[in-house]
């Protein structure tokens, strides 16, 4: 089993000082996942060895699994028979739903759409086809949109499948199951933003202190995973845009959860 990979992807979320507000009392919130015992990690590895998925398919320590093009013995088609037509692609995603869906952790195949069809150097299908139209030298890498939960997005859960050949190699993304949202807002946008006046934001090298002549840009509400050690926290959060920034803020506790300058990035 040497050729699969196991790793832990964290994306610490630093909590700032910023907005020290009361903590949200609902017991259920935010709802946690907490990493898989090594057993459990290795029952999965065994399944995915079933599959033709195996080569290229590692599993992280919340058991999601992530495509992994440098594990060893990931052996990608140099040259497919034919350039697969776009509907073939589609339909090969398709049925990679169906029967590896539970590796996902999706229920209902009906609910996942395609958002993109790219080479894995990044180039669109219309482009490559358009580009290359006699290559045959191509491994597709499908992505899907983001999950939701009553119509709030879920940061970080695009789906991905790696279709060499005539058929999926592999499959990443995260979806998750146990997802709450509390049934009110103890912060609200507005609030979150005015708990922001005064507020320097640092990012790298970039800061910038929030004033009354700020521009605001329109507002989103997302559900965030929060990587912590050991857990993954799912909180549901407004994110405001001041000026050039981002400012990921709980909707529960009115904490500032991040702050990125976007045209930093």
């Amino acid at each position: 089993m040497n050729r699969f990979s196991t790793i832990i992807l964290v994306l610490l979320i630093s909590l700032s000082s910023g907005c020290e507000k009361e903590e949200n009392t609902d017991p259920n919130y935010p709802a946690t996942v907490i990493e898989k015992e090594s057993d459990e990690i290795w029952a999965l590895v065994d399944e995915l060895a079933l599959t033709p998925l195996s080569g290229c398919t590692a599993v992280d320590t919340f058991g999601f699994c992530f495509i992994d093009t440098k594990i060893e013995g990931c052996n990608l088609s140099e040259l497919p028979d034919s350039n697969l037509l776009l509907p073939e692609i589609e339909a090969l995603f398709e049925q990679g739903l169906i029967n590896y869906g539970s590796f996902l952790n999706i229920t209902d195949p009906l609910q996942v759409s395609i958002q993109s069809v790219k080479t894995l150097s990044g180039t669109t299908y219309e482009t490559f086809i358009t580009g290359y139209p006699d290559s045959v030298n191509a491994n597709w890498m499908v992505s899907t949109g983001l999950q939701k939960f009553n119509d709030i997005p879920v940061r970080g859960t695009r789906l991905q499948m790696l279709v060499s050949g005539h058929e999926v190699v592999a499959i990443g993304g995260r979806r998750f199951t146990n997802i709450y949202i509390p049934e009110k807002d103890l912060f609200s946008a507005e609030m979150a933003r005015e708990s922001l006046l005064g507020e320097e934001l640092t990012y790298k090298r970039s800061t910038y202190k929030i004033t009354s002549e700020t521009y605001w840009y329109d507002y989103q509400k997302s559900i965030v995973p929060v990587y912590l050690s050991g857990k993954i926290e799912l909180r549901v959060c407004w994110i405001l845009y001041p000026e050039t920034w981002e400012v990921v803020v709980d909707s529960q506790s009115g904490k500032i959860l991040s702050s990125v300058n976007i045209s930093s990035l």
